[in-house]
């Protein structure tokens, strides 16, 4: 600084300098030439501005997040860096601020989100910070969404106490920011299981051995039970019988038999089973198991469908009931000999006649079922001679047995015969011969003749 004193024709010249580092109090300088007194006052060099440039903001990355709720790190790829300092003086002279002339602090860190909706974090003083995302839950989105995670650093400078006395700024503070993207995934759904009701059928239902076709009721008709469904977010949602998401198809049903001697026929939720004949064979009451079973089909509509997702889920459920069929068993009748007779009729004045061998037997099974068999073969026949008789042609196979006509009046008009031919049916013998008595009344007289014949 410098100024320029004058005393008459003499001119003074007092030239003062300060270094702007080491700032001086006010000073007084006396200048006497020839006995003439000039004061001259300078005042302080004190700082008046503290200029300071932008801090390096470092960087953090992007971070991916799922549709749920999770919590990953932001952490710094680069820590930010100090600012320069400049303090300027009231004698317009500047210089770098330094550790001489006053103390910088930082960074210090604060961090926010764009967008609390997507991410959430809590502030701290940190180059790094774990931020959370929000789960999307059940709302169904097929874009990403973001918020803008911003972390920013601050510096602040205060002069020491040497230079901030009578300065006109004693402390300035300067920032810069970073930004780095949370992305939150698309929102989609999948089917991933349903649980349908089988319902239910008669628990059991009797057939004869015979073999008989009944129907089969259904007593509970299958429903479509609940459809459960997974978002990336993994949240779920149950689907009843009016869906949001999907649709129901069903149910489909189909019958069937464990065992072959029962046939299943259906496609409703009643059927008709069918038990076949037994027949003539024998053997203890059966059972099967009659199986209904129902398909059903949960879909999901074609707005929430989407590559890489379960769009359809199909379960069959089944309901069962037991069949019985009746034992069957089998009654045989009292065998019967086909031709049993005697060699030849004994003469009504008495004798003896051999008993010749049966030309077989016949005998009748009677199965539970209904069926009949004849049965002529495979048995044992024995037979013998009880007693001596006297005749044995009852049935007419050889004769007329002994018997004779009778009549007392002797007039020939009594006949008898043996036939085989115009007989009444159902007779009572295995020879198919009878004994045909005829009388011929006489036409003159009308009267029957003789009174007592036959």
């Amino acid at each position: 600084m410098g100024s320029n004193l004058y005393n008459g024709n003499t001119v003074f010249t007092v030239t003062y300098s300060y270094n702007p580092g080491n700032p001086p109090d006010s000073r007084t300088t006396v200048v006497n030439p020839s006995a003439k007194t000039c004061t001259v006052t300078q005042n302080k060099n004190i700082v008046t501005n503290i200029l300071m440039s932008n801090p390096g903001a470092g960087a953090i990355p992007n971070v991916s997040y799922g549709a749920g709720a999770e919590t990953k790190s932001f952490t710094s790829t680069t820590a930010a860096s100090n600012p320069g300092v400049t303090l300027v003086f009231s004698s317009t002279s500047s210089i770098a601020g330094t550790t001489t002339h006053g103390t910088l602090s930082g960074p210090t860190y604060s961090w926010t989100s764009s967008n609390t909706s997507v991410a959430t974090l809590t502030s701290a003083n940190a180059a790094s910070l774990n931020v959370t995302s929000v789960t999307r839950g059940t709302t169904y989105g097929t874009s990403t969404r973001t918020s803008t995670i911003t972390r920013t650093a601050s510096y602040t400078y205060t002069l020491n106490s040497t230079y901030s006395a009578g300065a006109s700024v004693t402390t300035q503070s300067s920032s810069a920011s970073c930004t780095g993207t949370a992305t939150q995934a698309a929102n989609l759904v999948a089917v991933t299981s349903i649980a349908p009701t089988a319902g239910a059928i008669t628990s059991s239902v009797s057939f004869a051995a015979g073999g008989e076709t009944k129907t089969w009721a259904s007593t509970t008709a299958a429903t479509v039970g609940t459809a459960t469904l997974t978002f990336d977010s993994g949240s779920t949602v149950s689907e009843g019988s009016s869906p949001t998401y999907g649709t129901w198809s069903g149910p489909a049903y189909a019958w069937s038999s464990n065992q072959t001697y029962f046939t299943v026929s259906s496609s409703t939720a009643t059927a008709s089973v069918t038990a076949a004949d037994r027949g003539t064979s024998l053997g203890a009451a059966r059972t099967a198991t009659i199986t209904r079973s129902a398909t059903i089909v949960y879909t999901l509509k074609s707005n929430y469908t989407n590559s890489g997702h379960t769009s359809t889920q199909a379960k069959t459920v089944s309901c069962t009931g037991t069949a019985t069929q009746a034992a069957n068993e089998v009654t045989y009748s009292i065998p019967q000999y086909k031709g049993l007779k005697y060699d030849q009729a004994v003469p009504a004045a008495g004798g003896l006649a051999t008993l010749q061998a049966p030309d077989g037997y016949i005998q009748y099974a009677t199965y539970t079922s209904g069926s009949i068999v004849e049965i002529t073969s495979g048995g044992t026949t024995t037979y013998a001679r009880a007693e001596e008789v006297s005749r044995f042609d009852p049935e007419f196979f050889n004769g007329v047995n002994g018997i004779v006509r009778y009549d007392n009046n002797s007039s020939g008009r009594t006949t008898m015969t043996r036939v085989n031919s115009d007989i009444p049916s159902g007779i009572p013998n295995n020879s198919n011969y009878a004994l045909k008595i005829n009388y011929n009344p006489d036409a003159s007289t009308k009267e029957s003749s003789p009174y007592l014949g036959g």
